[in-house]
């Protein structure tokens, strides 16, 4: 979709799905995110004449992790600037206190052009001062050491067991 010459992507939600409050928390939640590695909010999401929000966001012209990630033509590269960005982004939502809380492969785009990713969909994303610090010890051993690296990701999946470690 076109808005005011840009291409964007609209996210409709019911309003009766989520309250004025809620909204105003995603947006602020957006607005301290800016990153170029996570998605951005073109504007102040509204509420239309269809009685649903629209949000609307940056288009970003690839495809979801989900549908590529088993793509037997990725490189090692690839891979690595896909991890490299999505750590970049998850490090300054991390170094801003905000916590996604539903990060998996269908909210990691990967633009088609540069192979960098891209998070998506921070609606159920919160802010919690501190968390990062709290969550050390359980990232080194939960879910650092359940990685498998002969999965297709796996070389990207240790590279994030030395971002849990550091």
């Amino acid at each position: 979709m076109m808005h005011n010459g840009q291409l964007v992507a609209v996210k409709k939600v019911p309003v009766n799905l989520m309250t004025h409050h809620d909204m105003d928390r995603e947006y602020q939640i957006y607005r301290k995110a800016a990153h170029p590695n996570i998605v951005k909010l073109v504007e102040k999401p509204r509420i239309h004449s269809d009685n649903k929000w629209y949000i609307i966001m940056e288009y970003i012209s690839g495809e979801t992790l989900e549908k590529i990630m088993f793509n037997q033509k990725l490189t090692h590269r690839i891979k690595s600037k896909i991890i490299t960005g999505l750590c970049e982004g998850l490090f300054h939502l991390h170094n801003n206190d905000i916590v996604h809380q539903d990060l998996k492969p269908d909210n990691i785009m990967v633009k088609s052009d540069t192979n960098e990713a891209v998070i998506i969909d921070l609606g159920f994303a919160k802010v919690l001062p501190g968390w990062p610090q709290l969550c050390t010890k359980y990232w080194k051993h939960s879910i650092c050491s359940s990685r498998d690296p002969d999965t297709p990701l796996g070389s990207a999946r240790l590279s994030l067991r030395c971002v849990g470690d550091g």
